[in-house]
């Protein structure tokens, strides 16, 4: 099954990622365990219908099954 996503880097996404990481955005290092958190605050931010937690989603993007 197929999904499409709006993948969006706005204000609501930056403030999502500061209140999930605790840290500034100002600061951001584009390493993978920081740009996964901001993939998923693009993804929470920008598609309403979105509703799963962020350890739910790495789970996800990390398991075996296709």
């Amino acid at each position: 099954m197929k999904h499409k996503f709006n993948l969006k880097l706005n204000i609501k996404s930056i403030m999502l990622y500061e209140k999930l990481t605790q840290q500034s955005f100002a600061m951001f290092e584009p390493t993978l365990d920081k740009i996964i958190p901001l993939l998923y605050c693009m993804l929470v931010a920008n598609n309403d219908s979105y509703k799963e937690t962020y350890e739910d989603t790495v789970k996800y993007l990390f398991s075996n099954e296709k």
